[in-house]
């Protein structure tokens, strides 16, 4: 049975935020892993993913990239499926 992971951003320009979320489940189980936060623009932090802007597409980037080393943490050869709301993230 794969992983399902979904990948969420949020922004709210006006207020200068933006963020990145994933979500990690198997079809009839609990989520395994709920993960989110800032979208980080300071190259001094640790969370630093090398975005330099505040929106919808670089939180949807972070979101991904955050979830890609969270997978990679996981056993070879596990099945995973991927969805994203953003086309522009995704391609």
């Amino acid at each position: 049975m794969p992983l399902h992971v979904f990948f969420v951003t949020t922004a709210a320009l006006a207020e200068k935020l933006a963020g990145w979320g994933f979500t990690a489940a198997r079809t009839g189980h609990p989520r395994l892993l709920d993960a989110c936060g800032p979208v980080c623009l300071d190259a001094s932090l640790p969370t630093f993913i090398g975005a330099g802007i505040l929106t919808n597409n670089t939180g949807e980037l972070c979101a991904i990239v955050h979830g890609l080393d969270w997978l990679s943490s996981l056993p070879p050869g596990l099945r995973v499926s991927s969805q994203f709301d953003s086309l522009y993230a995704s391609n």
